[in-house]
Protein backbone atom coordinates (compact mmCIF):
# COMPACT_ATOMS: atom_id res chain seq x y z
CA UNK A 1 0.00 0.00 0.00
CA UNK A 2 1.53 3.40 -1.07
CA UNK A 3 1.84 6.21 1.67
CA UNK A 4 -0.76 7.91 0.48
CA UNK A 5 -3.32 5.47 0.89
CA UNK A 6 -2.21 5.34 4.27
CA UNK A 7 -4.85 5.52 7.02
CA UNK A 8 -4.20 5.74 10.13
CA UNK A 9 -6.97 3.78 12.64
CA UNK A 10 -7.59 5.18 16.08
CA UNK A 11 -10.87 3.65 17.75
CA UNK A 12 -13.36 5.15 19.90
CA UNK A 13 -15.99 3.13 21.46
CA UNK A 14 -19.52 3.74 21.78
CA UNK A 15 -22.14 1.10 23.91
CA UNK A 16 -25.07 0.46 23.03
CA UNK A 17 -27.12 -1.55 25.81
CA UNK A 18 -30.48 -3.48 24.59
CA UNK A 19 -31.46 -5.60 27.21
CA UNK A 20 -35.32 -7.60 26.96
CA UNK A 21 -37.16 -9.90 28.30
CA UNK A 22 -40.33 -11.32 28.01
CA UNK A 23 -42.28 -13.85 30.69
CA UNK A 24 -42.61 -16.46 27.81
CA UNK A 25 -39.37 -16.04 26.95
CA UNK A 26 -40.42 -15.13 23.27
CA UNK A 27 -39.36 -11.40 23.66
CA UNK A 28 -35.52 -11.02 22.57
CA UNK A 29 -33.30 -9.85 20.52
CA UNK A 30 -32.21 -11.14 17.18
CA UNK A 31 -29.26 -10.61 14.86
CA UNK A 32 -27.24 -8.10 17.00
CA UNK A 33 -23.97 -8.42 17.71
CA UNK A 34 -21.99 -7.29 20.90
CA UNK A 35 -19.70 -5.03 18.36
CA UNK A 36 -19.73 -3.11 15.24
CA UNK A 37 -17.41 -0.66 13.26
CA UNK A 38 -18.08 3.43 11.66
CA UNK A 39 -15.61 6.10 10.66
CA UNK A 40 -15.88 9.45 12.65
CA UNK A 41 -16.16 10.57 9.20
CA UNK A 42 -19.69 8.56 8.38
CA UNK A 43 -22.31 10.95 7.58
CA UNK A 44 -25.84 11.59 9.08
CA UNK A 45 -27.80 8.77 7.92
CA UNK A 46 -25.05 6.25 8.24
CA UNK A 47 -26.82 2.80 9.35
CA UNK A 48 -25.05 1.20 12.22
CA UNK A 49 -26.66 -1.89 13.10
CA UNK A 50 -30.15 -3.58 12.08
CA UNK A 51 -31.91 -6.25 14.61
CA UNK A 52 -35.10 -7.54 15.18
CA UNK A 53 -37.19 -7.32 18.27
CA UNK A 54 -39.12 -10.92 18.66
CA UNK A 55 -42.38 -10.76 20.83
CA UNK A 56 -44.84 -12.85 21.96
CA UNK A 57 -47.43 -13.74 18.95
CA UNK A 58 -50.03 -10.84 18.83
CA UNK A 59 -48.27 -8.49 21.18
CA UNK A 60 -46.40 -6.06 19.56
CA UNK A 61 -43.93 -3.56 20.84
CA UNK A 62 -44.85 -0.93 22.09
CA UNK A 63 -45.39 2.46 20.27
CA UNK A 64 -42.04 4.78 21.08
CA UNK A 65 -39.89 1.64 21.64
CA UNK A 66 -36.82 0.54 21.59
CA UNK A 67 -35.04 4.05 22.21
CA UNK A 68 -31.72 4.95 23.36
CA UNK A 69 -31.55 5.64 27.57
CA UNK A 70 -28.04 7.50 28.12
CA UNK A 71 -27.64 10.41 29.61
CA UNK A 72 -24.45 10.94 27.60
CA UNK A 73 -24.95 14.25 25.70
CA UNK A 74 -22.99 12.71 22.85
CA UNK A 75 -25.75 9.79 22.33
CA UNK A 76 -28.12 11.77 20.94
CA UNK A 77 -26.08 11.23 17.61
CA UNK A 78 -27.41 8.02 17.45
CA UNK A 79 -31.64 7.18 17.06
CA UNK A 80 -33.42 3.61 16.67
CA UNK A 81 -35.94 3.68 13.94
CA UNK A 82 -38.01 1.09 12.66
CA UNK A 83 -38.05 -0.47 9.34
CA UNK A 84 -40.71 -3.22 9.66
CA UNK A 85 -42.84 -4.45 12.16
CA UNK A 86 -40.59 -5.91 14.73
CA UNK A 87 -37.36 -5.07 12.46
CA UNK A 88 -35.02 -1.96 13.60
CA UNK A 89 -32.15 -0.61 12.97
CA UNK A 90 -29.51 1.99 14.67
CA UNK A 91 -28.95 5.10 12.60
CA UNK A 92 -26.33 7.99 13.19
CA UNK A 93 -28.82 11.23 12.88
CA UNK A 94 -25.54 13.32 13.95
CA UNK A 95 -21.63 14.31 12.97
CA UNK A 96 -20.17 12.54 15.27
CA UNK A 97 -17.29 14.72 17.46
CA UNK A 98 -14.14 16.23 15.35
CA UNK A 99 -12.01 17.14 18.29
CA UNK A 100 -8.72 16.26 19.07
CA UNK A 101 -8.41 14.60 21.15
CA UNK A 102 -11.74 12.84 21.52
CA UNK A 103 -13.46 14.29 24.37
CA UNK A 104 -15.03 10.74 24.77
CA UNK A 105 -12.97 7.50 24.52
CA UNK A 106 -15.82 5.41 25.15
CA UNK A 107 -19.60 5.71 25.04
CA UNK A 108 -22.50 3.30 26.47
CA UNK A 109 -25.63 4.13 24.86
CA UNK A 110 -28.34 1.96 26.18
CA UNK A 111 -31.60 0.89 24.23
CA UNK A 112 -34.84 0.43 26.39
CA UNK A 113 -37.24 -1.98 25.04
CA UNK A 114 -40.87 -2.65 25.95
CA UNK A 115 -43.99 -3.59 24.83
CA UNK A 116 -47.50 -3.57 25.16
CA UNK A 117 -47.96 -6.24 27.91
CA UNK A 118 -45.37 -4.08 30.11
CA UNK A 119 -42.62 -6.31 29.19
CA UNK A 120 -39.19 -4.42 28.91
CA UNK A 121 -35.20 -5.06 28.88
CA UNK A 122 -32.24 -3.53 27.90
CA UNK A 123 -29.45 -5.31 25.75
CA UNK A 124 -25.52 -4.00 25.12
CA UNK A 125 -24.58 -2.88 21.58
CA UNK A 126 -20.36 -1.92 20.83
CA UNK A 127 -19.89 0.69 18.01
CA UNK A 128 -16.27 1.59 17.62
CA UNK A 129 -15.76 4.48 15.59
CA UNK A 130 -12.48 4.59 13.93
CA UNK A 131 -10.34 7.60 13.25
CA UNK A 132 -9.15 8.16 9.53
CA UNK A 133 -5.85 10.33 9.29
CA UNK A 134 -6.49 13.65 9.07
CA UNK A 135 -4.40 16.43 8.26
CA UNK A 136 -1.43 17.50 10.76
CA UNK A 137 -2.08 21.15 12.06
CA UNK A 138 -0.24 23.69 13.91
CA UNK A 139 -2.25 25.00 17.49
CA UNK A 140 -0.16 27.63 17.83
CA UNK A 141 0.23 30.86 16.05
CA UNK A 142 2.34 29.18 13.28
CA UNK A 143 -0.90 28.06 12.46
CA UNK A 144 -2.32 31.46 11.15
CA UNK A 145 1.11 33.33 11.12
CA UNK A 146 5.02 33.64 10.95
CA UNK A 147 6.34 33.65 14.66
CA UNK A 148 8.69 36.19 15.43
CA UNK A 149 11.76 35.32 17.87
CA UNK A 150 14.04 38.22 19.09
CA UNK A 151 16.97 37.19 20.75
CA UNK A 152 18.81 40.03 22.66
CA UNK A 153 22.72 39.48 21.37
CA UNK A 154 25.55 37.45 23.57
CA UNK A 155 22.78 35.72 25.26
CA UNK A 156 23.43 31.95 26.00
CA UNK A 157 22.37 29.37 23.73
CA UNK A 158 19.31 27.29 24.45
CA UNK A 159 15.62 26.43 23.57
CA UNK A 160 14.16 30.06 21.84
CA UNK A 161 10.77 27.70 20.36
CA UNK A 162 8.48 24.59 20.99
CA UNK A 163 5.77 24.02 18.70
CA UNK A 164 2.52 22.44 18.92
CA UNK A 165 0.30 19.95 16.49
CA UNK A 166 -2.42 18.83 15.90
CA UNK A 167 -2.01 15.12 14.93
CA UNK A 168 -4.16 12.16 14.68
CA UNK A 169 -2.75 8.93 14.38
CA UNK A 170 -0.53 6.59 15.25
CA UNK A 171 2.88 7.21 13.35
CA UNK A 172 5.51 9.45 15.16
CA UNK A 173 5.88 13.12 13.91
CA UNK A 174 9.36 14.04 12.33
CA UNK A 175 10.61 17.60 12.43
CA UNK A 176 13.35 19.26 10.61
CA UNK A 177 14.24 23.19 9.91
CA UNK A 178 15.08 24.78 6.00
CA UNK A 179 17.62 25.90 5.51
CA UNK A 180 19.98 23.50 7.78
CA UNK A 181 21.80 26.14 9.73
CA UNK A 182 23.77 23.67 12.37
CA UNK A 183 25.88 26.22 13.44
CA UNK A 184 23.24 28.74 14.15
CA UNK A 185 20.03 26.61 14.96
CA UNK A 186 19.34 23.08 15.92
CA UNK A 187 15.84 21.20 15.81
CA UNK A 188 15.07 17.86 17.66
CA UNK A 189 13.89 15.39 15.30
CA UNK A 190 11.18 13.83 17.95
CA UNK A 191 9.49 16.94 19.58
CA UNK A 192 10.22 19.68 17.13
CA UNK A 193 11.33 22.19 19.99
CA UNK A 194 14.41 24.63 18.25
CA UNK A 195 17.57 25.81 20.29
CA UNK A 196 20.38 28.32 19.46
CA UNK A 197 23.51 27.00 18.72
CA UNK A 198 25.78 30.21 20.10
CA UNK A 199 25.85 33.55 21.61
CA UNK A 200 25.15 35.83 18.59
CA UNK A 201 27.08 39.26 17.95
CA UNK A 202 25.37 41.95 16.11
CA UNK A 203 28.28 43.11 14.77
CA UNK A 204 29.42 40.04 12.90
CA UNK A 205 26.48 37.66 12.46
CA UNK A 206 23.59 38.47 10.62
CA UNK A 207 20.41 40.51 11.76
CA UNK A 208 17.74 37.61 10.91
CA UNK A 209 17.34 34.76 10.31
CA UNK A 210 14.34 33.07 8.21
CA UNK A 211 13.73 29.16 8.97
CA UNK A 212 11.41 26.75 8.17
CA UNK A 213 9.55 24.61 10.46
CA UNK A 214 8.69 21.00 8.48
CA UNK A 215 6.38 18.69 10.11
CA UNK A 216 5.73 15.15 8.75
CA UNK A 217 3.62 12.08 9.78
CA UNK A 218 4.04 9.77 7.16
CA UNK A 219 0.94 10.98 4.83
CA UNK A 220 0.58 14.63 5.92
CA UNK A 221 3.84 17.65 5.63
CA UNK A 222 3.05 20.45 7.12
CA UNK A 223 5.30 24.53 7.37
CA UNK A 224 5.44 27.23 9.22
CA UNK A 225 7.98 30.09 9.16
CA UNK A 226 9.42 31.24 11.87
CA UNK A 227 11.63 34.85 11.49
CA UNK A 228 14.15 35.07 13.87
CA UNK A 229 16.01 38.79 14.77
CA UNK A 230 19.38 39.51 17.16
CA UNK A 231 18.54 42.19 19.48
CA UNK A 232 21.58 44.91 18.95
CA UNK A 233 22.05 45.81 22.98
CA UNK A 234 24.21 48.56 21.73
CA UNK A 235 27.41 47.56 23.69
CA UNK A 236 30.15 48.31 21.43
CA UNK A 237 33.08 50.73 21.82
CA UNK A 238 33.14 53.54 19.42
CA UNK A 239 36.75 53.93 17.52
CA UNK A 240 38.56 56.63 15.35
CA UNK A 241 39.17 54.89 12.05
CA UNK A 242 41.28 57.12 10.12
CA UNK A 243 42.44 60.82 10.03
CA UNK A 244 43.22 62.47 7.23
CA UNK A 245 45.31 65.43 5.86
CA UNK A 246 43.35 67.04 3.04
CA UNK A 247 45.25 70.54 2.18
CA UNK A 248 47.51 69.91 -0.91
CA UNK A 249 50.89 68.93 -0.62
CA UNK A 250 50.18 66.66 2.46
CA UNK A 251 47.41 65.05 1.65
CA UNK A 252 46.66 60.95 2.80
CA UNK A 253 45.47 58.96 5.17
CA UNK A 254 47.17 58.30 8.20
CA UNK A 255 47.19 54.92 10.42
CA UNK A 256 45.24 56.79 13.66
CA UNK A 257 47.17 54.53 15.86
CA UNK A 258 50.53 55.68 15.32
CA UNK A 259 50.36 59.07 13.89
CA UNK A 260 48.14 61.94 14.15
CA UNK A 261 50.27 64.96 13.15
CA UNK A 262 49.63 67.43 9.70
CA UNK A 263 51.92 69.51 8.80
CA UNK A 264 50.17 72.80 6.91
CA UNK A 265 51.52 76.27 6.07
CA UNK A 266 50.89 79.41 7.91
CA UNK A 267 48.51 82.16 6.15
CA UNK A 268 46.19 79.72 5.21
CA UNK A 269 42.64 81.36 4.34
CA UNK A 270 39.90 81.40 6.95
CA UNK A 271 37.57 78.14 6.00
CA UNK A 272 40.26 76.42 4.69
CA UNK A 273 39.92 72.30 5.12
CA UNK A 274 42.66 70.88 6.15
CA UNK A 275 42.26 67.77 7.52
CA UNK A 276 39.57 64.99 8.30
CA UNK A 277 38.42 62.28 10.78
CA UNK A 278 36.63 59.66 11.13
CA UNK A 279 34.97 56.99 13.79
CA UNK A 280 32.53 54.27 13.61
CA UNK A 281 30.41 52.63 16.09
CA UNK A 282 29.64 49.24 15.74
CA UNK A 283 26.49 49.34 16.91
CA UNK A 284 25.55 51.66 14.24
CA UNK A 285 25.14 49.86 10.84
CA UNK A 286 21.49 51.11 9.57
CA UNK A 287 22.50 54.50 10.69
CA UNK A 288 20.02 55.18 13.26
CA UNK A 289 22.29 56.97 15.27
CA UNK A 290 24.53 59.64 14.46
CA UNK A 291 27.71 60.23 15.71
CA UNK A 292 28.62 64.15 16.52
CA UNK A 293 32.32 65.45 16.04
CA UNK A 294 33.38 68.41 18.71
CA UNK A 295 36.85 69.91 19.12
CA UNK A 296 38.80 72.02 21.93
CA UNK A 297 42.31 73.05 22.20
CA UNK A 298 42.36 75.96 20.02
CA UNK A 299 40.11 79.10 18.15
CA UNK A 300 42.06 78.63 14.93
CA UNK A 301 40.62 75.20 14.04
CA UNK A 302 37.06 74.17 14.00
CA UNK A 303 35.96 70.71 13.05
CA UNK A 304 32.41 70.15 11.71
CA UNK A 305 30.37 68.31 13.94
CA UNK A 306 28.91 65.62 11.21
CA UNK A 307 31.76 64.65 8.73
CA UNK A 308 34.58 65.57 11.09
CA UNK A 309 36.42 67.57 8.65
CA UNK A 310 38.61 70.15 10.23
CA UNK A 311 39.42 73.84 8.95
CA UNK A 312 41.21 77.04 9.65
CA UNK A 313 39.10 79.72 11.31
CA UNK A 314 41.53 82.02 11.22
CA UNK A 315 44.73 83.44 9.76
CA UNK A 316 47.96 81.93 11.34
CA UNK A 317 51.13 83.87 11.67
CA UNK A 318 53.80 81.68 12.21
CA UNK A 319 56.35 84.73 12.86
CA UNK A 320 54.02 85.89 16.02
CA UNK A 321 53.68 84.19 19.50
CA UNK A 322 52.70 82.18 20.26
CA UNK A 323 53.19 80.01 16.91
CA UNK A 324 56.66 81.71 16.60
CA UNK A 325 58.34 79.49 19.50
CA UNK A 326 55.95 76.65 19.13
CA UNK A 327 54.65 75.86 15.79
CA UNK A 328 52.59 72.59 17.21
CA UNK A 329 49.11 73.09 17.82
CA UNK A 330 47.55 70.69 19.85
CA UNK A 331 43.64 70.17 19.80
CA UNK A 332 41.52 67.46 21.53
CA UNK A 333 38.95 65.34 19.40
CA UNK A 334 35.31 63.98 21.34
CA UNK A 335 33.05 61.87 19.11
CA UNK A 336 29.18 61.18 20.38
CA UNK A 337 26.79 58.56 19.83
CA UNK A 338 23.77 61.02 20.43
CA UNK A 339 21.34 58.54 20.95
CA UNK A 340 23.22 56.12 23.63
CA UNK A 341 25.70 58.81 24.71
CA UNK A 342 28.87 56.73 24.06
CA UNK A 343 31.46 59.11 23.30
CA UNK A 344 35.61 58.33 22.56
CA UNK A 345 38.67 60.94 22.96
CA UNK A 346 41.44 61.60 20.66
CA UNK A 347 44.67 64.04 20.39
CA UNK A 348 45.60 65.60 16.65
CA UNK A 349 48.30 67.80 16.41
CA UNK A 350 49.05 70.85 13.41
CA UNK A 351 52.60 71.59 12.43
CA UNK A 352 52.57 75.14 11.27
CA UNK A 353 55.40 75.41 8.57
CA UNK A 354 57.32 78.67 8.26
CA UNK A 355 56.62 80.47 5.00
CA UNK A 356 59.85 82.91 3.40
CA UNK A 357 57.31 85.84 3.34
CA UNK A 358 59.21 87.99 5.06
CA UNK A 359 61.67 90.89 3.35
CA UNK A 360 64.95 91.46 4.46
CA UNK A 361 65.01 93.43 7.00
CA UNK A 362 68.72 96.21 6.86
CA UNK A 363 69.30 98.78 9.53
CA UNK A 364 72.27 100.60 7.94
CA UNK A 365 73.21 101.81 11.42
CA UNK A 366 74.23 99.02 12.38
CA UNK A 367 76.60 99.05 10.41
CA UNK A 368 78.44 102.42 10.87
CA UNK A 369 81.97 103.18 11.59
CA UNK A 370 82.44 106.90 13.47
CA UNK A 371 86.10 108.68 12.65
CA UNK A 372 87.26 110.83 15.09
CA UNK A 373 88.31 114.46 13.38
CA UNK A 374 92.05 114.63 15.41
CA UNK A 375 92.73 111.16 14.06
CA UNK A 376 96.09 111.33 12.08
CA UNK A 377 96.37 109.23 9.12
CA UNK A 378 99.66 108.27 8.10
CA UNK A 379 100.56 108.08 4.60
Amino acid sequence: MGMSNLTIIKLTIFTIVIFISGVDGLFQIEKLNNTVEISRSSPVGTVVKKFTVKTTPQVPVAAGFPMIMNSNPYSQAFIVTALLPNDYQVVLVENLPQDFPPITQQYELQIYAEDIRGDTGMKTLVVNVTEQSRPLKFRDNLGNQDVLIYIEERTNPGLIYQPSVFHLGKNNLTYSLAPSTPEFFNCDSTNGFIYSLKPFRFDKDPHSYILMLNVNDGTYIISGRIIVYIVNMDDGTITFTQFFCTYPGSEGKMNISTTKTCTIPEELLPGTEVARISAQDPDDFNFLTILHYSMTGSTNFSINPLTGAIQVTKRIDRDTPPYKNKPLVPLHVTVRNTLSGKSAETEITFNIMDLNDMPPNCTPQVYWLVWQNFYTVYA
